[in-house]
């Protein structure tokens, strides 16, 4: 007979960006290792950009059940962001007065599902994951009603993320902290997903270490499967799959791509940009020499970038600079396609870290421009004498990032908070 875990996931299908995947992925497996889910999470009123088909991971077992409406804002929000010039103060308000996060209006909804649920079928544990906080904080009250062991996933920091967490006022960061400490010390297993955000947890909010685990992203060998591709001959290939936003772009390798293209005079290359990276290219790409060899592909189904990934000759990854502690999901993908990696980023860093151990890849900080564009030059002298190092196929250090085994990870951690 199954083990029942809670679930608190506010990006869960019908969303569909990147927090999604690591919860549908422990759904999917977590069946494997004698653990049955029930979720909760919100009704989205958008339907999703393309089919990415996440909602096919979801075992037809799985009890999902809808509490609110994602992205619902109060009245008075909406109102202040029609009104000209006023917007802005709208945000600054909603950012200091919602709390935990911008996600609070989902707080009440899902505490009065998840309090009826727990009192109609038995449950063994409760797990919540962040970002938002909100489902943390509701499962901090959850804890204390119904006194069920309770494991807190982070798949990025909260207070310490410097991608989301912008420099709110003293008094907010205060508080923030406050309720950051209270959800690391009542949790009774809590999970990051790099060994940099393990150790802030252990050294920042002095959580026992054996209270702390380390579960990575990962990728899904479903999502490779009869997938044989090999890059075609025509043109060489760089893709980047994902999003840019506010520091998050890719300037230095665009500024590196750009003398490349020059040098090499008219080379058989293309950029490939898929996902919501193809909206900031339309709107920010002006230089005639870039977009002659820009490719948008737009939002694409997940199933089919996988694909795509394998098709490439190189792929890339930026970061912005002092964003050390974090790996993103689709690196792993990255890492399963076989394909060379290029990454713009700090290194040290866990990204450098990973591609060093994995040997797929090459890191050039934001100022090694100039290494950069010889290392785009290499890349495609490589590829036009037909001999840029290829792998096809899953290699045995992988395999540690499966989803699969990560869910194994997981459910061990529940098993272990069972026999307590």
């Amino acid at each position: 007979m199954r083990k029942r875990v809670l679930m608190l996931a506010y990006f869960f299908p019908p969303a569909t960006s990147g927090g999604v995947l690591r919860t549908t992925k422990f759904v999917k497996y977590l069946r494997d290792f004698g653990w049955q889910s029930t979720v909760i999470a919100p009704n989205w009123r958008v339907a999703p950009r393309g089919d990415v088909g996440f909602g096919e991971d979801i075992p037809p077992e799985t009890e999902v059940v809808r509490a609110g409406w994602a992205e619902d804002w109060p009245r008075i929000w909406r109102l202040l962001d029609q009104v000209p010039y006023l917007w802005r103060w709208g945000r600054l308000m909603r950012a200091g007065l919602q709390y935990p996060d911008a996600c609070s209006h989902w707080r009440a909804a899902v505490l009065a599902e998840a309090q009826r649920v727990l009192r109609e079928k038995r449950h063994q544990l409760i797990y919540s994951t962040s970002p938002p906080v909100t489902s943390h904080y509701v499962a901090l009250q959850l804890k204390s009603e119904f006194s069920l062991p309770w494991v807190a996933d982070f798949r990025d920091p909260w207070t310490d993320n410097l991608l989301s967490y912008h420099n709110p006022w003293e008094w907010r960061r205060r508080i923030d902290l406050r309720l950051e400490h209270r959800i690391h010390q009542a949790a009774d297993m809590v999970v990051a997903n790099t060994r940099s955000n393990h150790a802030t947890i252990i050294e920042k909010h002095r959580v026992p270490p054996e209270k702390v685990t380390t579960i990575t992203n990962g990728y899904d060998e479903a999502d490779f499967t009869q997938i044989e591709a090999w890059p075609g001959s025509e043109r060489f290939r760089i893709m980047y799959s994902g999003s840019f936003y506010g520091e998050y772009t890719p300037s230095t390798f665009l500024s590196a791509f750009r003398r490349f293209l020059v040098e090499e005079n008219r080379p058989k290359t293309v950029l490939s940009l898929a996902g919501d990276s193809s909206a900031w290219a339309h709107n920010y790409v002006t230089d005639p020499t870039i977009l002659a060899h820009l490719e948008l592909l737009g939002n694409v189904p997940h199933r089919k970038v996988c694909r795509l990934l394998s098709e490439c000759n190189l792929l890339l990854h930026v970061y912005p600079k002092r964003i050390s502690y974090s790996v993103p999901s689709k690196l792993y993908e990255y890492l399963r396609s076989g394909t060379p990696i290029v990454a713009v980023c700090d290194r040290p860093s866990e990204v450098s870290q990973l591609l060093d151990e994995t040997g797929q890849g090459r890191v050039f900080r934001h100022d090694e421009i100039d290494d950069l564009t010889t290392h785009l030059r290499n890349c495609y002298r490589q590829w036009e004498k037909g001999d840029i190092a290829r792998r096809i196929g899953c290699r045995d250090g992988l395999t540690l990032y499966s989803r699969r085994n990560l869910a194994s990870q997981l459910a061990g951690v529940f098993d272990r908070l069972l026999r307590k």
